[in-house]
């Protein structure tokens, strides 16, 4: 059993090597992915969490889906408001330079 122990313990140390490299981007599915995983581990010591498990990967979905929408919605305004402000620019652009040389 302690060997059993022993191999457990140096594989959480050798995932924990690899997700600080993955925590080093920061992104936001990387982040995710290391909570998820981290909760999932955990939760898997309750005795009578295991047979609700269907409840953790309803909720991480659900989150998951979320979080890949907002990720949508915001570039998508970004890229929105981004090509608004380009035309306002040539817009004044346009109005200066008629303003400063009239016909």
């Amino acid at each position: 059993m302690a060997t059993g122990i022993a191999f457990v313990l140096l594989g959480f140390l050798c995932s924990l090597i690899g997700f600080v490299s993955i925590l080093e981007k920061s992104r936001l599915a990387n982040v995710m992915f290391f909570v998820m995983t981290i909760a999932y581990a955990v939760m898997m010591f309750a005795s009578s969490y295991v047979e609700e498990e269907h409840n953790f990967w309803y909720w991480v979905a659900s989150g998951w889906f979320f979080l890949l929408a907002l990720k949508v919605y915001v570039s998508c305004s970004l890229r929105t408001m981004t090509k608004a402000y380009k035309k306002r620019i040539a817009s004044e652009q346009a109005t200066a330079m008629h303003s400063a040389y009239p016909s």
